[in-house]
């Protein structure tokens, strides 16, 4: 076991974060921290051990009052999930968050265990965060005693099983509560029996493969608890021996919270928050790749610049809470419009642009954009008075009209003013369209 606990320690470089231990007290002493603090905070672990109060001072002092407040409540939240910033010794403001459990033994406090992790980009919210992936390393020298307590209060999901068929020779608390088992409905049992893990590519023939490679570090999988909430882990393998067998020593990251926050940055960033369509950036992409294929296929397109007619008025008249939802009217009536190859994006405000593919002859988009115009003539009555909604649109051909994005997006919005010049509630374009 000895082995084991050494190889297990070294083992939490692989993990992100900084470990650290406080004694219950009115100061909460620092009594013990990872080694890797100072790629964090940049004071090294024995200045921090043998000043044990110092650790409150970098607290930044707007969160100071909040993070004391929440170790006081401890005793009886028993678990701790704070973010707030630390002022390492470069002067930097970093965002941490700080999760930690009350230890207990037999009904007696001892302490307080926990994990820094630094969030600092996550709060400034950059492009950067698909690449989220800079994990700190960190080091747990402890005795044996003081790694179970590690291992069993850990904030990751750890587990020890049989290399050869499989079996859970042991797993954390943090295991537990995710997955949602007890631990005899573990432990002794198989993982193909738990039917835990639902990623193909993680079969024991493959973690023999990659383990001959050494340990397996930062492996996205995936898994589901007993309720069938898919989750999404980060995961780290290592081999170890055990009275003279192999086990394999795996911990898994849940990463799900921030998979759901990139996909929501990701989802914002190509959409139009309000209608849900794309945006200007995804509709120059589909249209960039829509021109390729056309070249290959030696089709026309068909780019429409629509602006509703009326639309300011009824923003006047009825305010903008009307006005968006007509907005999203519109949008879903110019969704019905198309067919299931053909695109929609919201520009802003009251514009949108349609991308009309696979056309052998301009006449070919007219019956679409006769039916656009007939959709969205709509008579708004308020006060007795009638409100007239209409669109006017304007349409340039690929390639006739341009062979690059921006040329056709331009001629599409002058065509779009023909229309506009010529009475509004129409189609027009460059050429003639049918």
């Amino acid at each position: 076991m000895q082995d084991l606990s050494m190889t297990i320690l070294e083992f939490f470089d692989c993990i992100p974060g900084v470990m650290f231990g406080l004694e219950l007290g009115e100061d909460y002493h620092l009594c013990f921290v990872s080694e890797n603090v100072s790629s964090l905070l940049g004071y090294d672990k024995e200045y921090l051990i043998s000043h044990p109060t110092f650790w409150l001072s970098l607290i930044n002092s707007s969160d100071r009052s909040q993070v004391i407040e929440g170790l006081r409540n401890i005793m009886h939240t028993k678990v701790l999930n704070q973010e707030y910033r630390l002022n390492n010794r470069a002067g930097q403001i970093l965002w941490v968050q700080a999760e930690m459990k009350l230890i207990t033994k037999k009904g007696q406090a001892l302490g307080i265990i926990g994990f820094w992790n630094d969030i600092s980009e996550r709060h400034h919210a950059t492009a950067k965060i698909d690449n989220e992936d800079n994990f700190l390393e960190q080091e747990l020298k402890a005795s044996e005693e003081r790694f179970m307590k590690a291992f069993q209060l850990s904030p990751v999901l750890m587990a020890i099983t049989s290399l050869d068929d499989g079996t859970y020779l042991e797993v954390n608390d943090t295991f537990l509560d995710t997955i949602g088992f007890n631990r005899e409905e573990i432990i002794g049992h198989r993982v193909e029996e738990m039917d835990i893990i639902i990623e193909p590519a993680m079969s024991r023939a493959v973690l023999k493969g990659l383990l001959k490679q050494g340990t397996i570090r930062n492996k996205e999988i995936s898994f589901k608890d007993v309720r069938g909430n898919l989750h999404t882990g980060l995961y780290f393998a290592t081999p170890v021996i055990i009275d003279g067998k192999d086990y394999l020593l795996s911990v898994a990251l849940d990463i799900s919270e921030r998979k759901r926050y990139e996909e929501q940055i990701r989802y914002q960033a190509y959409h139009d928050l309000l209608t849900g369509l794309p945006n200007r950036r995804s509709f120059e992409e589909r249209l960039r790749y829509t021109m390729a294929d056309a070249r290959r296929r030696q089709e026309s397109i068909a780019v429409l610049f629509l602006d509703l007619d009326g639309f300011k008025r009824v923003n006047d008249t009825l305010g903008h809470e009307v006005g968006d939802q007509i907005l999203c009217d519109i949008a879903s009536a110019l969704t019905q419009c198309l067919r299931e190859v053909d695109t929609v994006a919201r520009l802003g405000g009251d514009e949108f642009m349609i991308i009309l593919p696979h056309l052998k002859a301009r006449k070919d988009a007219w019956p679409i954009i006769e039916r656009i115009l007939t959709t969205c003539r709509k008579t708004i009555v308020t006060e007795d008075v009638p409100i007239s909604i209409s669109v006017s649109i304007g349409v340039a051909f690929f390639p006739e009209d341009g062979t690059r994005v921006a040329t056709l997006m331009k001629n599409a919005d002058i065509a779009m003013y023909h229309a506009k010049d010529a009475g509004r509630d129409r189609a027009m374009g460059l050429g003639p369209i049918q």
